[in-house]
């Protein structure tokens, strides 16, 4: 089997090169379940997350099913071996069933999956990513994908020419409340005419962080900007675009600035803001912020703040009939508020009427962009490369691009470089 092919369980099962098996599975209509096989390739805080959203019993999309067939470390079999253990539901005896590659190399080149995800430092991604794609891999590369607009393209360059599926894994992009803002709630905004955005995730300082950790060490891309801000520019895309392939024109960035924190490895970027401008008609302007210390909390850890939601919106989206606004964490909302304007829309009370749109997330909201690449790789109608959110994810990174350029915010030559 090609590794582009993702295997369609069949009656006479057939093994899939990791001592498992794919026997026959039908669904409550005799519909057979697709099977589609996983790699990871670098075991991430992230990644944990991942797999245990992929391995979850759920009730939504029952025709398709996910599982993990092979894992690729840097660091030792024998600390690979313990993860699976330690993040496996049956333990030992499932982690034995995983094929271990004791290189990043070996796992694209002898591993039998149908799709690769890729968690490593971001100063790697790039690497990573390219040379998954070349070996004929399907891959889904954790957020951000690249550190500039310029590699990113080049990946998409590289998907194109190998026939090979490539997604950012902005699994914000594809979770039940951002499809309800796109096909419910902004068509009943409006024009929408000023948005703010902000996720400020306060990690910095923290008694828990080790002093290795990516978000310390800038020569790995740690900063505000680049890991943060990825998500509130999603919400400003979602907001101003018609989709993917919208021929909306797009906003620049018109003002950027931060305030760096000190860490051992030099200041990275913390409090920042970003001012974006649209100059169509109607003109727009959207107000990004980010930062790794605000407010400042050191405890819990951070996961934990993750977990707790806020009354005090995060993103507010202002069209010219209605203003709707997602309560903090935004990267993972299960409601959009909305309130409406005009005379006619007031209650009784003299309270503008308001109206919650829930799209309550099963598991940590990561598994529904495995289901949007599974369903493409096992897409029998496609034929050549595909890259899934490709001007989207292109429009994030044109603006990322051109707000670290107004802040001064850099990362090492060959962080940025873009090698091929």
């Amino acid at each position: 089997m090609s590794p582009q092919d993702c295997s369609n369980t069949s009656n006479n099962g057939t093994s899939n090169g990791t001592g498992t098996s794919n026997d026959a599975k039908n669904d409550e209509k005799g519909h057979s379940l697709q099977h589609c096989r996983w790699a990871f390739l670098g075991l991430s805080a992230i990644a944990v997350k991942f797999l245990k959203d992929l391995l979850l019993p759920r009730e939504e999309n029952k025709q398709l099913i996910h599982s993990l067939s092979a894992v690729g470390t840097s660091g030792g079999e024998e600390r690979a071996r313990r993860w699976l253990v330690d993040q496996l539901p049956g333990g030992a005896a499932e982690a034995a069933e995983i094929a271990v590659f004791k290189s990043y190399a070996e796992l694209l080149s002898h591993g039998d999956f149908d799709v690769v995800y890729i968690s490593t430092p971001l100063g790697l991604h790039f690497d990573n990513a390219r040379d998954a794609l070349r070996s004929g891999r399907n891959v889904l590369l954790e957020k951000p994908a690249v550190v500039s607009a310029g590699q990113w393209r080049a990946l998409c360059d590289e998907a194109r020419l190998t026939g090979t599926v490539l997604m950012e894994a902005m699994w914000t992009r594809y979770q039940p409340a951002a499809q309800a803002f796109r096909d419910v709630v902004r068509p009943r905004l409006g024009p929408v005419r000023r948005i703010f955005a902000d996720f400020s995730l306060p990690i910095l300082p923290d008694p828990y962080l080790p002093a290795d950790s990516r978000f310390l060490d800038w020569t790995t891309g740690a900063g505000a900007l680049i890991d943060l801000g990825v998500y509130p520019l999603t919400w400003v895309d979602m907001a101003l675009s018609d989709g993917d392939d919208s021929d909306t024109p797009p906003a620049r960035v018109i003002h950027a600035h931060t305030i760096p924190y000190s860490t051992p490895s030099g200041s990275i970027d913390d409090i920042t803001t970003v001012v974006l401008s649209r100059e169509a008609d109607p003109p727009c302007t959207a107000v990004v912020t980010v930062s790794l210390s605000v407010p400042g909390s050191a405890v819990p850890p951070h996961d934990d703040r993750l977990i707790v939601a806020k009354n005090t919106p995060s993103v507010r989206i202002q069209g010219e009939k209605a203003e709707a606004s997602v309560a903090f964490p935004p990267i993972r909302a299960d409601r959009i508020h909305v309130e409406h304007y005009g005379k006619t829309r007031v209650g009784v009370d003299g309270f503008e009427l308001v109206e919650d749109v829930h799209r309550p997330l099963h598991g940590w909201g990561l598994w529904y962009q495995a289901d949007v690449i599974g369903r493409a790789v096992l897409d029998p109608k496609r034929s050549g490369g595909l890259v899934i959110g490709e001007h989207s994810t292109t429009r994030v990174f044109t603006w990322l691009d051109q707000a670290r350029e107004l802040a001064g915010i850099h990362f090492t030559p060959d962080m940025e470089a873009v090698n091929l």
